[in-house]
């Protein structure tokens, strides 16, 4: 069930900041 939150927030994230994509990466 974490893995939703954590795909959600990653794509949260990639959305946010496309910028920083190498946040996640």
């Amino acid at each position: 069930m974490l893995h939703k939150l954590y795909y959600f927030l990653l794509c949260a994230v990639c959305m946010s900041k496309p910028s920083e994509n190498k946040f996640y990466l």
